[in-house]
């Protein structure tokens, strides 16, 4: 069945990559349905960008390889103190900058730019995940 896309849905236009974003009308919100939220945007802009030519989900990256995933957010998100956390991935108060770094690390890629964090809901857990969009010149590679 096909959604129709209503002049009102200013995040959604015909062709956009981010209509698997909008799963519900009216959108399931993070109060509302709280373990299985349709996803937004928590850091950058809304709208997809022509420039991202990467994404990755944080959950795979961890499942990809746990060990340096810890590490590096040990790195970028705590900064080396042991107290501290910055929370990154805070909904209010994402910390793109730490992501980015972090990003930069993971990817190989010290020119890679962060174009915007989204926020989903693995409705298998309840758990939130997120998906980073970034421009890397180490796209192909």
């Amino acid at each position: 069945m096909k959604r129709r896309i209503l002049e009102r849905d200013f995040w959604l236009r015909p062709n956009d990559d981010d209509a698997d974003l909008i799963r519900h009308s009216p959108v399931w919100t993070k109060a509302g349905h709280p373990y299985a939220y349709d996803p937004f945007t928590i850091w950058g802009a809304p709208q997809p960008d022509a420039r991202c030519n990467g994404s990755t989900y944080t959950d795979r990256m961890e499942q990809h390889d746990r060990k340096r995933y810890h590490a590096l957010a040990e790195r970028h998100y705590r900064g080396g103190d042991p107290v501290t956390y910055h929370r990154p991935f805070d909904s209010h108060r994402c910390r793109g900058d730490l992501i980015e770094q972090f990003l930069r690390e993971w990817e190989g890629d010290p020119d890679l730019t962060l174009i915007r964090v989204i926020e989903y809901c693995d409705v298998s857990n309840g758990y939130p995940t997120w998906r980073l969009d970034y421009v890397t010149s180490k796209c192909g590679v």
